[in-house]
């Protein structure tokens, strides 16, 4: 049963600049390195690692679209779950349980807001924009290692996640 579901607005203005200079600037050297009698090889292959780096900023920036959800099992066991839409296919990416939530911390560029990542944690990103100027990150305890999720949500969405988490935690507690 579905609880509520979250898309972020994705914004390309950051994520289209880098893949047309990253792009053209590939396909320059591609010409150079046609036309160069020394190093064509290494120029090529400079070349080609460009190309590479303006796809996988064009398809993980651009053409992709997360959504947020939560939803509860047979078992009223709440989930977090995060779904990748690439055209028409949907993937899911991440599936935490909520009681796992143990804090979400707000990181905002303009006021110098500074994260400091748990070494020994997995971290895993799925804000939909290029270096945004505001994000959460989901810090969960993991029966193995601990997770770090960067997400791009509204306060709202936070507080909403945060109660969730906390009802689930009594839960728990309650039948143990």
């Amino acid at each position: 049963m579905l609880e509520f579901n979250f898309q972020p607005k994705t914004d390309s203005k950051r994520a289209w600049p880098a893949v047309i200079v990253i792009g053209g600037l590939s396909g320059v050297l591609t010409v150079l390195s046609a036309n160069a009698p020394r190093f064509r090889g290494v120029i090529s292959l400079v070349a080609m690692i460009g190309f590479c780096i303006s796809i996988y900023l064009l398809m993980r920036y651009v053409m992709n679209d997360y959504i947020y959800s939560v939803m509860l099992d047979g078992e009223d066991n709440p989930y977090f779950l995060v779904y990748r839409r690439l055209g028409r296919r949907e993937s899911l990416m991440c599936r935490i349980s909520v009681a796992d939530i143990r804090e979400i911390v707000l990181i905002e560029k303009s006021s110098g807001t500074k994260h400091v990542p748990d070494a020994k944690a997995q971290k895993y990103n799925f804000c939909p924009n290029l270096s945004p100027e505001r994000y959460y990150v989901i810090k969960a305890k993991g029966i193995e290692t601990n997770a770090e999720i960067s997400v791009e949500c509204t306060p709202e969405v936070r507080e909403r996640l945060l109660e969730y988490a906390a009802e689930a935690r009594r839960a728990q507690n309650e039948e143990e």
